[in-house]
């Protein structure tokens, strides 16, 4: 008994395959995913940071080696002008040292031209002319020269053996707004002249083009002191403010460069060249790889799932389906067509079962045909026994010799138990209507309380409802009869039957007694199997239980409460729509 105990103890709570093998099938699958995907990422932001980090400092360098190419051009340029072994320069100081009107004349005529032709050979040059510094009046200049404008004033990108590189600034050219280099040399021999040479206005936007670079950048020029000259972006990196290395802590705090990578190139004069870009620019080609990437794992864990669904479909769904099967089985049930799973080994399994599940319905029925046909041998074996029409004939003979005779209450007496004999043992069938029942139930009180002298009283309270309700026939009596004969005491009571018709389509039956009541050994004994009857006809209590359930099912059964010296109450439940052949 242990053994069969433990085997059908309910098994413990543990994960379910479709649990495991979900978790199974993502892990394979993710595992692969991440290592791969891990390694991959890490190999190609490497690389892609490395790429563009590579291609900003290369386009930074070309840059810078472009505004270095640009400032030597003006330095070459400048020396033609300043120095006196040069044509330009050699005119200016004849001319500055002569004393003859015409020759001066001369003089100024060549050296227009030569400023000219020298602008016309250089196209990178623009706006040049003498400066008189301790008067501030232009001399020989190719273009108007703004009167606002001090060169003094002008930004200085670096200083050295009496040349300053201006720049980037606005042209000195009264109408002209664009940005420009340019470059300031004392003339030789001539003190408080200087020679000053521009750009012309396309050089520095073809210099500082951002649309190499493919992406938002902010360029930034520091001269020799480490001030900054130049920025595109005033409202970021003021002019005139310290730069600070980005290794400092305290160039962290450095607005200009507030959410910026720096790229930084130092010219052979001192001054440098800084390009600042954007992180989010800068890791914009990283993300959008990294979107593709995303894609193709998603795509992966996609065709994963879809694998790990036509797995569940093999596998999970053959075994819920063969699950289902077990826990709604119903040996009374009809076979129902077979489901095909398409899985050799779980449609052979199937089989089997629905098999096994038509041999145990048909045992079943087996049994309850057999276990039928033994209540009604049993059933027609006490008709014999009683033998209805042999009663019939001797009471009718006993009513007759008794009216013969003038004995009226012999007569009345055998006459009402002949009616209760013809209902009891009538053969017409096991249904009645509540009507009858309770007809044949009066002619039982009569003839009951004719044989104790009326020493009971016996109170029936029926709804009319229920006069057509059907019932098991001979299901009252045995009732009043099991109050009468065990309830009450020898100084006789009253027994109360009371018939309801209920809100649920139910109806009620309640038999109750004032009298000794009984223990619950009495109880069982009772309403036990093997319980033999001395009073009565013998059927008993366990018949109305029987019959309750035979008709209305095991729900429907005999409810008695009693407790010694306070009576007995026995209660019936049926529904008023019957099954099981009860019409």
């Amino acid at each position: 008994m242990s053994t069969i105990g433990s085997v059908l103890q309910r098994p413990t709570v543990t994960s379910s395959l479709k649990s495991r093998l979900f978790l199974v099938l993502l892990l394979s699958s993710l595992l692969p995913l991440l290592l791969i995907g891990s390694v991959t990422y890490y190999s190609m932001f490497l690389n892609l940071q490395n790429k563009i980090q590579k291609s900003i400092e290369a386009t930074l360098a070309q840059v810078c080696q472009g505004i270095e190419y640009t400032l030597n051009n003006l330095d070459y340029t400048s020396r033609q002008l300043a120095f006196a072994d040069g044509q330009v320069g050699s005119d200016l100081q004849l001319l500055f040292s002569s004393r003859s009107t015409s020759e001066k004349f001369n003089l100024t005529r060549e050296l227009e031209n030569n400023l000219l032709l020298l602008n016309f050979t250089n196209p990178n040059i623009g706006m040049t002319f003498y400066y008189l510094a301790d008067t501030g009046k232009p001399m020989f200049e190719n273009l108007e020269v703004n009167p606002d404008i001090r060169l003094e004033n002008l930004p200085a990108l670096s200083r050295s053996r009496g040349i300053t590189f201006h720049g980037p600034h606005k042209s000195v050219y009264r109408y002209g707004q664009n940005t420009v280099f340019s470059i300031m040399r004392k003339v030789e021999n001539l003190d408080h002249m200087y020679v000053y040479i521009e750009t012309n206005y396309q050089l520095f936007e073809q210099l500082l083009n951002k649309q190499q670079y493919q992406m938002d950048v902010a360029y930034l020029l520091v001269d020799q002191d480490g001030k900054i000259v130049y920025s595109d972006r005033d409202q970021e990196a003021l002019v005139g403010s310290a730069y600070l290395p980005e290794s400092d802590a305290a160039g962290k705090g450095l607005a200009a460069l507030k959410g910026y990578y720096r790229f930084e190139q130092d010219s052979g004069e001192g001054w440098k060249l800084v390009v600042a870009v954007r992180k989010s620019d800068f890791s914009h080609e990283i993300k959008q790889w990294f979107r593709q990437a995303l894609l193709i794992v998603a795509l992966c864990l996609s065709a994963s799932l879809l694998l790990a669904w036509l797995i569940w479909k093999m596998v999970y769904r053959p075994i819920q389906v063969l699950g289902r099967e077990i826990r709604a089985f119903d040996a009374s049930a009809p076979d129902e067509r077979i489901t095909k799973m398409n899985v050799r080994e779980f449609d052979h399994l199937l089989y089997h079962f629905r098999m096994m599940r038509i041999r145990i319905r048909e045992l079943l029925l087996e049994v309850e045909q057999k276990e039928k046909r033994k209540r009604e041998i049993e059933v027609e074996k006490l008709y014999v026994q009683i033998n209805p029409h042999f009663l019939h004939n001797t009471l009718n003979t006993i009513q007759w010799l008794a009216k013969a005779n003038g004995q009226t209450e012999i007569d009345r007496f055998v006459a009402v138990f002949s009616r209760v004999l013809h209902y009891n043992l009538g053969k017409e069938g096991g249904i009645v209507r509540m009507e009858n029942e309770l007809e044949a139930l009066q002619h039982y009180i009569d003839l009951q309380r004719t044989r104790y002298n009326y020493q009971f009283e016996v109170r029936v309270d029926v709804d009319p409802a229920t006069y057509k309700v059907p019932i098991p026939r001979f299901i009252l009596q045995p009732l009043v009869e099991n109050a009468l004969y065990h309830g009450l005491g020898d100084e006789g009571g009253m027994i109360a039957v009371t018939v309801r018709m209920e809100e649920d389509d139910h109806a009620s039956i309640a038999v109750t007694d004032d009298g000794v009541g009984m223990s619950p050994a009495d109880l069982e004994r009772l309403m036990g199997e093997g319980t033999e009857r001395k009073v009565g006809i013998g059927i008993g209590l366990q018949f109305v239980n029987k019959t309750m359930q035979f008709y209305y099912g095991e729900a429907y059964r005999l409810h008695i409460a009693s407790e010694p010296g306070k009576g007995t109450s026995m209660r019936l439940r049926f529904p008023v729509r019957a099954t099981n052949g009860l019409e």
